[in-house]
């Protein structure tokens, strides 16, 4: 059972404890991090995590902006050896937009 205490002072908000007192799981880890000042393992994990996407999403924009450009570059010579129509360009070079 979970009821809902006032933690310490009157001006902080009130936080969610079990019935025995002890803080429940996001909770407790947020005032285990407010007393020490230091995260804890899970949030450091999940930043890490972030900046891995990050950089993975960073990394995929440029190669996509480069390959978009090269083709746009090459576009006249494929074009010809291939014996594309417009629609067809333009399908192909929309595959990258």
């Amino acid at each position: 059972m979970i009821e809902r205490a006032a933690e310490g002072h009157r001006w902080r908000n009130p936080v969610w404890r079990h019935s025995d007192g002890s803080f429940c799981g996001v909770v407790r880890d947020m005032v285990q991090m407010q007393k020490t000042g230091r995260s804890t393992s899970v949030a450091a994990q999940a930043s890490k995590a972030r900046v891995l996407i990050a950089v993975m999403l960073f990394v995929t924009v440029v190669i996509n902006y480069m390959d978009r450009a090269n083709l746009s570059i090459a576009m006249p010579a494929i074009a010809e050896e291939m014996d594309l129509s417009k629609a067809q360009q333009g399908l192909l070079l929309s595959a990258f937009g």
